[in-house]
């Protein structure tokens, strides 16, 4: 299964001076546990006052962001990275605020509010959901009768988590069918008394978009 991983990188720039500011800034992303430390946005705050300390700008993360963030700043180049392992199935949209701070002898504060929003990757496997090993039907079922309507689940989402059944072995495999809903059906009429007795087997096997 083909991943493709989608690397973006947003600079992001607010002013203060004699008043605080407040920016909001949205971004999505696609990262699987191994890009820890994928520099994925630089936060710039400008200082007008720029003469001595008032020009040194140092970053951190806001009071309320939340514990666990998987998020980190750098205190002197605005540079957010990852720092954890991300999981669009556990937590897919983080907002937390980051703040810059003025070395002046009263210092100044600019705040910019992070949206983050975790992608989708085809990193789950779908399974199927209560399918029985045995079924019993009557004989003589004509063609195209529904015998078992298949069901399964996958935690990814949009195309994804688009499900497709297959019969994929089995001795009587050509003995059915699957139709367009989803469904088991029987390809042929099926006779018990014919050469293959009362007994069928086959294998089923579902798929998801990848």
């Amino acid at each position: 299964m083909a991943v493709f991983f989608f690397f973006l990188v947003f600079f992001c720039c607010f002013f203060f001076n004699d008043t605080a500011t407040t920016e909001i800034y949205t971004l999505s992303l696609t990262r699987r546990s191994s890009d820890l430390s994928s520099h994925i946005l630089t936060i710039y705050a400008s200082d007008a006052d720029a003469i001595g300390n008032n020009s040194e700008v140092q970053y951190l993360l806001g009071s309320t962001a939340p514990l666990g963030l998987p998020f980190s700043i750098g205190q002197f180049n605005g540079e957010v990275r990852v720092s954890d392992a991300l999981d669009r199935e556990n937590i897919s949209r983080y907002v937390f605020p980051v703040v810059a701070v003025d070395q002046g002898l009263d210092q100044l504060v600019g705040t910019a509010n992070v949206n983050i929003t975790v992608l989708d990757v085809n990193d789950n496997s779908p399974y199927f959901v209560d399918i029985p090993s045995t079924i019993s039907i009557p004989e003589n079922l004509g063609k195209g009768t529904v015998i078992l309507a298949l069901n399964a689940l996958d935690a990814d989402i949009g195309e994804n988590a688009q499900i497709m059944f297959k019969i994929v072995g089995g001795r009587d495999k050509s003995q059915f069918d699957i139709d367009k809903n989803g469904n088991l059906v029987t390809a042929h009429v099926l006779d018990r008394e014919g050469e293959l007795g009362d007994k069928r087997y086959i294998i089923l096997q579902v798929t998801d978009g990848q």
